[in-house]
């Protein structure tokens, strides 16, 4: 349905990448009880989508334990329900368009972590030895420098070398008494496992049976609003599958370039490091940095660094980040989400200190949503007589 305004008939025209509203557009005739009823409608979807996202934080917050395996499996299924679309669409049934698809990517998985696993595990054992290093070099560091600067700071560098050699030396003992608590809160890790093994099950159960749980929603949808809401769903899909499927292959590519650029470079825990730096790109500006802070710390704990490798992360991080900033992400995600990156590091930090690290994950989706409930929100407000009368 449309509106007899320029703004509802541009409003309708444009796609999920919300561009904004325009004033020269053709109006559409349409009869008062057709834009009524839209109206209707869109403000029916606002309060559903608004009750949605109220309930899912109480959730988080409340039942964390079921609720936590269960919105991921339903992005897992949300993020894979194309594929097995497509797959049904040119012959297959969908209990084997899953199987496919589950067995493809357990595959894959179980490929990855055993090529994974030893090598994180060598990276892992060399960080003790790294902090030793890191200890033998700046603590005498530390001692120059004391002697090298005014008596009135001495005392502050004494106090930091001190807090430096107390450091190195309690690590061990500090990350033996963390592995034995962890190892101790049986239930704990009992309740995570559970977690995820619920995972993969809740993600079969809600990809067999997408299209029957799509339908009972939608039973309950007003006979009359069905096609205006769904017209809003599917806007509101395209921003969000543009996200999250866009963004998980950028993080893919970006981490795939960050490893042969550290591989090249041969820097300790290279693997680690490009899978922070890539799929922390999903956070403006948090993956760069991290990426260049764990590289710039494997660079001064190495005992046989040499510039030719400082050269080459540097390198590294700017030809990736101008292939992700000019190439990547415009042609992968483009302007769907259409966030700018103070408002994605404003929510990442508010959700985050609100509903913990499952805030972190859900801060920019939740955000992209809510900015599409509020640009309509915006538009039917404008339409109200008050607002242009006066």
């Amino acid at each position: 349905m449309s509106s007899s305004t320029p703004e509802r008939t541009e409003e309708k025209q444009q796609t999920s990448s919300l561009a904004p509203l325009s004033e020269t557009s053709t109006p559409m005739v349409f009869s008062e009880q057709e834009e009524r009823l839209a109206r209707r409608a869109d403000w029916l979807w606002i309060f559903g989508i608004l009750s949605i996202l109220v309930m899912v934080f109480g959730l988080i917050t409340y039942i964390k334990v079921v609720a936590i395996p269960a919105l991921l499996a339903f992005a897992f299924a949300y993020a894979l329900n194309p594929l097995i679309a497509a797959m049904c669409k040119v012959g297959f049934s969908r209990l084997v368009a899953v199987i496919v698809i589950f067995a493809g990517f357990l595959g894959l998985l179980l490929g990855f972590i055993f090529y994974l696993i030893p090598v994180l595990k060598e990276q892992f054992l060399k960080i003790p030895d790294s902090f030793s290093r890191a200890g033998a070099v700046i603590v005498p560091w530390l001692g120059k420098l004391e002697t090298s600067l005014p008596e009135e700071v001495h005392g502050v560098i004494a106090s930091l070398r001190e807090g430096v050699d107390s450091f190195v030396n309690e690590l061990g003992p500090a990350l033996t008494q963390l592995v034995t608590s962890i190892a101790s809160s049986t239930p704990g890790i009992i309740n995570v496992l559970i977690g995820i093994a619920l995972v993969p099950i809740l993600s079969v159960g809600f990809l067999l049976n997408w299209n029957v749980l799509a339908h009972k929603l939608m039973g309950w949808v007003p006979v009359w609003a069905r096609a205006q809401i769904t017209h809003r769903f599917s806007e509101l899909d395209e921003v969000l599958s543009g996200f999250v499927r866009g963004q998980l292959l950028v993080g893919c590519i970006l981490t795939v370039c960050y490893a042969i650029g550290f591989g090249v470079t041969r820097i300790d825990m290279a693997i680690l490091i490009a899978l922070v730096a890539g799929f922390g790109n999903i956070l403006p500006y948090v993956g760069t940095a991290s990426g260049i802070t764990l590289a710039g710390i494997a660079l001064l704990l190495s005992p046989n660094t040499g510039w030719w490798q400082v050269f080459g992360v540097a390198a590294t991080f700017m030809v990736t980040q101008a292939l992700e900033g000019f190439f990547i992400t415009p042609k992968i995600v483009g302007n769907r989400v259409g966030l700018p990156a103070i408002v994605v590091i404003v929510a990442v930090f508010t959700f985050g200190e609100l509903f913990g690290f499952m805030g972190i994950l859900l801060s920019v989706p939740v955000t992209a949503v809510l900015r599409v409930v509020l640009k309509l929100m915006l538009l039917r407000y404008r339409e109200i007589s008050w607002y242009a009368k006066g």
